[in-house]
């Protein structure tokens, strides 16, 4: 039997393995992530990370970690959305770089 979720921007059906939980703008991942940094005075180039994350990097310190999933679960809101469609529209969402911007691994 195969999961379904609601496709929220257009109330179309997807499988579970069709759909992305994605962050609804203005509140993106770029911007949360961005607001942490500056909530916490945290330059990212000062940063450790692993590559063991679950998805992408994650913080080598696990008290960093602790904070940032904190911090993400007050500031994020996530949608379900065709994955599809968020792969082709995704980039809409970046934040442009800035120097102050360090970068992940």
């Amino acid at each position: 039997m195969a999961l379904f979720v609601a496709f929220t921007k257009k109330g179309e059906i997807v499988t579970f393995t069709q759909a992305h939980v994605d962050h609804k703008p203005p509140q993106t991942f770029s911007v949360t992530v961005k607001g942490f940094a500056v909530a916490k005075n945290i330059s990212f180039t000062d940063v450790q990370y692993t590559r063991k994350g679950i998805i992408g990097v994650e913080f080598t310190e696990s008290a960093l970690t602790e904070a940032f999933d904190i911090y993400h679960s007050k500031m994020a809101v996530l949608r379900i959305v065709n994955a599809v469609e968020n792969l082709r529209t995704s980039y809409a969402a970046r934040v442009t770089a800035t120097t102050k911007d360090g970068t992940l691994g």
